[in-house]
């Protein structure tokens, strides 16, 4: 059975509700669900934003051809519904908005921390014209191709730092479901707009979502993050 993000993200959502149950319950009893939840929380941060960074890099890949009437911000979007869309129905629930939400800001994160404009993001994200949002996403393209390391495993490791660092941590994701805001460099941040109508990918869009899929869960990026995982341990870290 796969892992459903949505529902994950539901019950870290009624954190609270469950603390409030324990109450009279016995500590040891408290600290096992306490730490089941943890590691449930931290397990859903680190795939959306694994999902997300790797969103991000199969929407650069050069070899991408659009559709028509499609731009290189509607591709990006799509891109991050096709992760939401958990029973692949083409239309979401409030659920998966909560994904599809989370997504997009952890894709904005992870490109703001590669140096992409925020006001591009927003644009990206935010923007009320379909043209300026495709000309920001075509401007963000071109920057992260010339700047990024070339190379699978400088893009793994790129990935796996965002995913898995220290700024992955189940608060972000709290914060996320409830209401996507964040501060950056002193400025509020927030991606706002819901998806609507249906939501069905074309077939150049599934395309391009199984190219980000095997990037974040493939058989060579799980070893390669094994094997990083092993050398980590190995040094004490």
């Amino acid at each position: 059975m796969s892992f459903d993000l949505s529902r994950a993200m539901r019950a870290i959502a009624s954190t609270g509700t469950k603390k409030a149950a324990l109450d009279g319950v016995s500590k040891d009893v408290a600290l096992d669900d306490a730490a089941v939840g943890a590691s449930a929380q931290n397990f859903a941060v680190q795939s959306v934003r694994v999902n997300a960074a790797a969103a991000v890099h199969a929407w650069i890949d050069s070899d991408n051809e659009l559709g028509a009437n499609e731009g290189s911000a509607d591709r990006l979007k799509m891109l991050l519904v096709g992760f939401a869309d958990q029973d692949k129905n083409g239309e979401l629930s409030d659920d998966e908005q909560a994904v599809y939400l989370a997504g997009g800001d952890a894709a904005w994160a992870y490109m703001a921390g590669l140096g992409v404009s925020e006001d591009d993001l927003d644009l990206i994200f935010n923007g009320e014209d379909p043209d300026e949002a495709n000309a920001a996403g075509d401007r963000v393209i071109a920057f992260l191709s010339d700047s990024l390391a070339s190379g699978e495993e400088a893009e793994l490791t790129a990935m796996d730092d965002f995913a898995f660092g220290e700024e992955a941590t189940a608060s972000a994701l709290d914060a996320a479901y409830k209401t996507v805001v964040a501060f950056r460099g002193g400025k509020k941040v927030a991606i706002r707009k819901r998806i609507s109508g249906a939501v069905r990918l074309s077939a150049a869009q599934k395309l391009a979502l199984r190219k980000a899929q095997a990037k974040a869960h493939g058989a060579r990026a799980t070893m390669a993050r094994m094997k990083s995982m092993r050398a980590r341990q190995a040094a004490g870290r």
